[in-house]
């Protein structure tokens, strides 16, 4: 994912509020990878409430069922 295309103030907000934890299975994220999934799949809806902040293991797991 590229996360130049997501606003700062978006990546903040998502940050703070997953405590930089993959927000589906609580893995610590800092100095880790880490994806920002669009919860209704829309790449251009960048507000934080459509963000995710999750683990490359989710993100396979996710993007496996679609």
């Amino acid at each position: 994912m590229d996360n130049n295309r997501i606003p700062r103030y978006s990546l903040v907000e998502v940050a703070k509020r997953s405590e930089i934890r993959c927000e589906l299975c609580a893995y610590d994220l800092r100095r880790r990878p880490y994806h920002i999934h669009h919860l209704n799949g829309d790449q251009k809806s960048t507000i934080p409430e459509n963000l995710l902040m999750i683990c490359p293991t989710c993100y396979t797991e996710i993007h496996k069922k679609s």
